[in-house]
């Protein structure tokens, strides 16, 4: 089977691209050889996987060239045109999308085939674009592109008209203030990624980036202070003042803010409380929910390229309104909001969402039956399904097969290669906890007190999946 780097690329494309993609094989411009063309209508008969045993060489050859015998090399020559041209395609799509960019590029050439009045007219057309652009590193970087363009057309038309000056004070704002996003985003991104690999970032210039942060004189003071603080935040979780001045300028100056850096905003605000609050802190809970209700409402929820939600997102709403007993609310919010997820993950995360909102009504039974719907992709899906399990298992009463669950569960985390040691060191910690909970519920003595409170203990220090669920039923033997 046919298995390169086009059929890969292919993959991606959806119906209307495949289309679009045919019409530029058929442009002499981008391609002139009609082979190449009849080799893309012969795979293209195989779409959307391309897995057909028709797409083997000898095959596809047999297709082409009927009367002639394989060769090889010309088959192989073949395959690498349409790879190229499926590469032009995507860089020529990409450009097309990004007005921004075309605009620029545009205007740069103007310039430089010296067509000052198609020049002029660009510009204002390109002004009036950036005009409506919303606050981010993008906006200040195009403003600043074309203040640069604006300081070239300057000097050539200062030649018959001495009194037009360039802003190059601006100029160098606007790249000052993309360089301080732009920098800010990946040290956030490296202090997100740090933690959860369990390592300590340390950068000795990160100090005074973020002095030059607070010093640095513009009018943008929204965007800059919330970077400066959503690095502040991650770095000393502690400071209980930090989040609420970057929360405020989240809520009251997100219109301002382009969709992205809302969608970062808005991550950076979750992921505080997401530690706390899995830490067992019921308070954080209501805070994230609230949050994440703000970025659903606004559209800020991080989306793939055909615009379908993160269905992580969606899930972790509908769990976090299921630990704060909104079991209705998130019944009625998966109904109206699953059709935004991609077909292709919609049945995975409709079941999983109400085997949280089953689970949390107490309707064991039902929790069990979408539990069972789910299949089962990769160790992850694994971890998730046998976790649910065990706790429909506790909370049934089912102790021999919930002790027999635990021990098979014990032994695929352990022996898993493909987990992540985060992965395993959390489900390690929440088998145990089970276990002794387990023992405790289902071996009642006079002493079970004094053991619930030295395991709340234990359990309130420890990293551990499902959390929550583990301080309830903590909580329940009190």
């Amino acid at each position: 089977m046919l298995n390169t780097s086009v059929i890969s690329v292919f993959r991606t494309f959806s119906k209307e691209e495949l289309k679009r993609f045919e019409e530029f094989l058929l442009s002499p411009y981008y391609n002139k050889k009609s082979a190449v063309v009849n080799l893309f209508n012969v795979i293209k008969k195989n779409e959307p996987d391309y897995n057909s045993p028709n797409l083997e060489r000898k095959k596809i050859w047999s297709r082409l060239y009927k009367d002639k015998y394989f060769n090889y090399g010309v088959m192989k020559n073949l395959i690498y045109d349409l790879g190229k041209c499926a590469d032009k395609f995507i860089e020529l799509q990409n450009y097309e999308r990004d007005n921004k960019l075309c605009g620029v590029i545009l205007m740069q050439e103007q310039l430089e085939r010296n067509l000052i009045s198609a020049f002029e007219k660009s510009l204002r057309v390109y002004k009036t674009l950036l005009a409506d652009l919303k606050e981010d590193r993008d906006y200040f970087y195009y403003n600043y592109r074309t203040l640069i363009l604006e300081r070239e057309y300057t000097a050539i038309y200062n030649k018959t008209n001495k009194e037009i000056t360039a802003e190059e004070e601006k100029e160098i704002e606007f790249l000052t203030l993309f360089y301080l996003t732009e920098c800010a985003e990946i040290y956030n991104t490296l202090f997100v990624n740090s933690y959860y690999m369990g390592k300590k970032y340390h950068n000795d210039n990160l100090e005074l980036f973020m002095n030059f942060m607070e010093k640095f004189e513009h009018g943008f003071g929204g965007i800059i202070e919330s970077s400066l603080l959503s690095l502040k935040l991650i770095l000393d979780i502690n400071d209980k003042s930090i989040y609420p001045k970057l929360k405020n300028i989240y809520i009251e100056r997100s219109k301002k803010f382009s969709i992205p850096f809302n969608i970062s905003l808005g991550i950076t605000l979750r992921e505080h409380f997401s530690r706390p609050a899995g830490r067992g802190m019921k308070d954080y809970l209501k805070e994230n929910f609230e949050l994440s209700q703000f970025t659903f409402e606004n559209n800020f929820v991080p989306s793939d390229k055909n615009g379908y939600i993160d269905p992580f997102s969606f899930s972790g709403l509908v769990s976090t309104a299921c630990s704060l007993n909104k079991t209705e609310w998130a019944e009625k919010f998966v109904k109206e909001n699953i059709k935004k997820i991609n077909p292709e993950y919609k049945d995975r995360f409709y079941n999983y969402s109400f085997v949280i909102i089953n689970m949390k009504k107490k309707n064991f039974s039902e929790a069990l039956d979408y539990l069972s719907k789910m299949e089962v992709n990769g160790p992850m899906d694994h971890v998730s399904i046998k976790r649910f399990q065990v706790m429909i298992y506790y909370e049934s009463g089912y102790t021999e097969e919930l002790y027999s669950l635990i021990e098979a569960f014990r032994n695929f985390v352990s022996k898993n290669k493909r987990l992540a040691e985060s992965v395993k060191l959390q489900a390690v910690k929440f088998i145990y906890f089970v276990k002794k909970f387990s023992d405790l519920k289902f071996n009642y003595s006079s002493e079970v007190k004094f053991k619930i409170e030295e395991l709340k203990k234990e359990l309130l220090n420890s990293e551990v999946i499902n959390k929550i669920w583990l301080l309830e039923k903590a909580d329940e033997f009190v």
